[in-house]
């Protein structure tokens, strides 16, 4: 199997990113692995803690075609990236003649009681538990993800780094504002009431025009200058009013964009 796996994500409108696993494992004892995921967001090196999921997938080898679809909360908008590894458990090295031994360990990870390991072992000898998990332990796990991109770990899965631009945060404020547009709308009001819809008019206009830049830039996979242009925006809070409260931290209309 290649070391590449297949993942489609997509982020659906109630600001969930749905990441769906059509790699093939044909021939892979998925009974011996750990899958990882993470997010981070924007250009952060770091990981987004909450995000990180590790599971054990339990299916025959043998089986032709597994999907497995996982789900992360997007608390505000931007730009995040997805990352997924397919780690060996440690029993995945153990020597089939000295099953107390564990051998061809030479820059591999591997999971054992719950935790990451890169392998400090130097040669193919067999060695024994006590030896192996003297390895040094992964914290952080974009390190391990870099490591995989070094060319090691030959017995680990990767997915090449999704990015995704999420407004779906935006998209709800702009529901919103066209709502009380249509609520308000009347041939005959006050002054007032006519001032208050020409206000919620022009934040709507504001803001359609925003979503449609940022859907260009999606498109062109210009994902810096979307975040550029995001960050730019100031509370949304002046943008939707009291009612959706401060739903992103910077997604309102106050700066040009």
């Amino acid at each position: 199997m290649n070391k590449k796996i297949n993942i489609d994500v997509i982020v659906r409108s109630d600001c969930k990113l749905i990441a769906v696993d059509n790699s093939d494992y044909l021939g892979v004892d998925l009974s011996q692995y750990i899958m990882l995921e993470f997010l981070s967001y924007n250009t952060d090196e770091n990981l987004l803690p909450e995000s990180v999921k590790i599971r054990k997938e339990l299916h025959n080898r043998g089986h032709y075609l597994s999907r497995f679809a996982s789900e992360f909360t997007l608390n505000v908008d931007g730009t995040y990236s997805y990352y997924k590894l397919v780690v060996p458990q440690l029993m995945h090295f153990q020597d089939d003649k000295e099953p107390d031994k564990y051998i061809n360990l030479i820059d591999e990870l591997f999971f054992f009681n719950g935790d990451l390991y890169k392998s400090n072992i130097t040669d193919q000898e067999g060695y024994t538990l006590d030896e192996v998990i003297e390895s040094s332990e992964i914290i952080d796990y974009k390190e391990a993800y870099e490591f995989v991109q070094e060319n090691k770990a030959s017995q680990t899965f990767y997915c090449p780094i999704k990015n995704v631009f999420s407004v779906c945060k935006l998209q709800r404020c702009l529901v919103y504002l066209q709502r009380q547009l249509l609520l308000n709308n009347s041939k005959i009001c006050s002054y007032d009431k006519c001032k208050t819809d020409e206000n919620l008019r022009n934040r709507r206009d504001f803001l359609l025009s925003a979503m449609y830049v940022f859907d260009y830039l999606k498109d062109m996979g210009n994902f810096t200058e979307a975040q550029r242009i995001l960050d730019n925006l100031s509370s949304c809070n002046s943008l939707c009013g009291e009612e959706l409260g401060n739903i992103n931290n910077s997604c309102g209309c106050g700066n040009s964009i």
